[in-house]
């Protein structure tokens, strides 16, 4: 049994961000021109925005869990190796209740604690991860053996900023605010209007940006498996073999105030806008992600012979995952897994005992004898990269990713 506690003291920007880019110095008629620093210097920022959380919450969420594990030598050939496991990831509570939860499918904040709101916001705890486990080890002849295995585990990812539902009416948060210059209209921010004083946003009429927790949130959940042959041949070892993993439940951030694509001024067209024109951003933390990998591995293993130990190997794999386009949010998408898919892999680890020294005794022997030369050499692949534009050419109000080239670079 596992109780978490810890506490979060954040505010990303108490005093406040003023962005600018080009587009209210540009030329206002589509031909571009423009400059950041001259935006700065005329005191018109494209957004204004104050993240401020006053206070220290102290969270804390309760993780029983229990497992069974067996090995079964099934025959003098075949070992089998059973195992199941339970876990139960709660949802986050605060000690004093400061949990406010973005609700989108009734559009409001749900304040732990008021109005029959649960101490979690209303996060129920998921009572369905069961985890069975499978392997086995045969030998077979000619000096080889055969493993192979099948898991299914789970991670609970409601342990970062996206999770703790900082909201009001515990938070005195401003914007982001978006300048009409971003629509090639007549600036409406300025910086010498600066920004308003510091007020405790009313959880009835939020402003700014809103985070949630979806009430059905569930853990991470993978299914890793492999199967690998090993040969053995004048005490070296060489291994082949394949290893997969298959990723669901993924925590994806889905913005449920994101503007349609279009020209013109980006609030009036937020979702939200009708009910609360002050709202920007409207996350909640879903469960829409999924993932892939798999890989081809090649082994090579010198073991201990005149003082000299080898490791080698080399890996060919491909990582994909599904997420929501940062454009449209109705829109799931299959690509490379940015940093993370690294096509091509080789490492090499030596050990080296020196010859030296074994003869000596006393002080001489403690001295020269027993010393070590260790190498490690690793050559990769580039993996996957973004490429992001400047400014949104979108007109959403979110990223400035280019829909055109998420996930589909590759370094050198």
């Amino acid at each position: 049994m596992i109780f978490r506690h810890w506490g979060v003291l954040q505010s990303n920007s108490a005093q406040g961000l003023f962005g600018f880019d080009a587009n209210p110095t540009n030329s206002g008629t589509g031909a571009g021109g423009g400059h950041a620093f001259a935006s700065f210097l005329l005191g018109y920022p494209t957004d204004v925005r104050r993240l401020y959380t006053p206070g220290s919450p102290v969270y804390s969420t309760p993780e029983p869990s229990v497992f069974v594990q067996d090995d079964w030598r099934a025959t003098s050939w075949l070992t089998v190796n059973l195992g199941l496991r339970y876990d139960v990831f709660g949802p986050l509570s605060e000690k004093d209740n400061h949990l406010s939860n973005w609700d989108p499918v009734a559009k409001k904040l749900l304040v732990a604690g008021t109005d029959g709101v649960s101490r979690t916001s209303n996060v129920k705890a998921d009572l369905t991860d069961v985890s069975p486990r499978l392997g086995f080890s045969a030998s077979l002849p000619h000096q080889m053996v055969l493993r192979g295995g099948w898991g299914l585990s789970y991670f609970p990812n409601n342990k970062n900023a996206g999770a703790y539902m900082k909201n009001p009416p515990f938070t005195a948060n401003y914007g982001p605010v978006t300048s009409t210059a971003n629509a090639n209209l007549p600036p409406n921010l300025f910086l010498k209007d600066g920004l308003p004083v510091v007020t405790f946003a009313n959880p009835a009429q939020p402003t700014g940006n809103v985070i949630g927790t979806a009430l059905d949130f569930k853990s991470d959940r993978a299914k890793q498996f492999n199967l690998l042959v090993e040969k053995e041949f004048g005490g070296n070892v060489v291994t082949a073999g394949y290893i997969g993993s298959r990723g669901d439940r993924l925590v994806q951030g889905k913005n449920f105030n994101l503007a349609p694509a279009a020209a013109g001024a980006v609030d009036p067209r937020r979702p939200l806008y009708g009910q609360y024109p002050g709202i920007s951003a409207a996350n909640v933390l879903t469960n829409l992600g999924k993932s892939t990998y798999n890989a081809a591995q090649f082994v090579f293993t010198r073991r201990s012979r005149a003082g000299l130990t080898l490791t080698t190997h080399y890996t060919w794999a491909h990582a994909r995952s599904l997420t929501l386009a940062p454009w449209d949010m109705s829109i799931l998408e299959w690509g490379d897994t940015n940093n993370f898919d690294v096509r091509h892999r080789w490492v090499m680890t030596a050990n080296y005992e020196l010859p030296w020294g074994k003869s000596l005794t006393g002080l001489a022997h403690g001295f020269l004898s027993a010393w070590q030369v260790n190498a490690t050499a690793y050559l990769q692949s580039g993996v996957a990269y973004t490429i992001v534009n400047a400014a949104s050419r979108t007109n959403t109000g979110n990223s400035a990713v280019d829909p055109s080239s998420s996930g589909i670079l590759r370094g050198g």
